[in-house]
């Protein structure tokens, strides 16, 4: 065998660390508002705040190779004047708990101030499936409070399934990119 131009010595393949489902009390390291053909939604980055997974998303993201991506993210869909009410609600609640987890807060529409900002988060497992690979992956399902985060009161979500199709595959494809840029922070 003839080596090829630019051969350099690999890194051995290793399987992620899976952050294990519960609640965890999380810190946002970035809020930011981005906008998409349907509509906008607030993306913000975060990392685990306390206990034993504390660091868990900046600990992964030093892990990778290149190219990298930073995982502890969500979005919500940031409502539009015409959106059903239950749509309003769900996003308003989400917030009500970043404001209820630090004192003093009140969300002002100025995404850029949720940084540094505690609150707490339910982590569930959601289905993929994804050039030909099937599978499970660990995400943020909601916010909770802090409080209700410490004391326990809150319930790991179900297993979230794909919806079946009529594609071939059977599934529907996973759209699990919040955002393939390196760390923002």
């Amino acid at each position: 065998m003839r080596a090829y131009n630019g051969y350099k010595k690999g890194t051995p393949t290793q399987e992620r660390e899976k952050l294990p489902i519960g609640g965890y009390v999380i810190r946002i390291m970035e809020a930011e508002e981005v906008t998409y053909t349907w509509g906008s939604a607030l993306k913000i980055s975060f990392d685990i705040a306390e206990g034993e997974q504390k660091d868990f998303y900046a600990k992964d993201y030093r892990s990778q190779q290149e190219p990298k991506k930073w995982k502890g993210t969500r979005q919500l869909t940031i409502p539009q004047d015409g959106d059903e009410d239950k749509n309003k609600d769900y996003f308003a609640n989400q917030i009500a708990c970043i404001e209820a987890s630090n004192v003093g807060y009140e969300f002002d529409f100025d995404e850029k101030k949720l940084k540094g900002k505690i609150v707490g988060a339910v982590f569930g497992e959601k289905e993929y499936e994804f050039n030909g690979n099937h599978g499970f992956f660990v995400t943020c399902r909601g916010f909770r409070t802090v409080d209700a985060i410490r004391s326990g009161k809150f319930k790991v979500p179900d297993k979230l399934m794909l919806k079946k199709s009529t594609s071939d595959n059977g599934f529907f494809p996973v759209d699990d990119t919040a955002d393939d840029s390196d760390l923002p922070f």
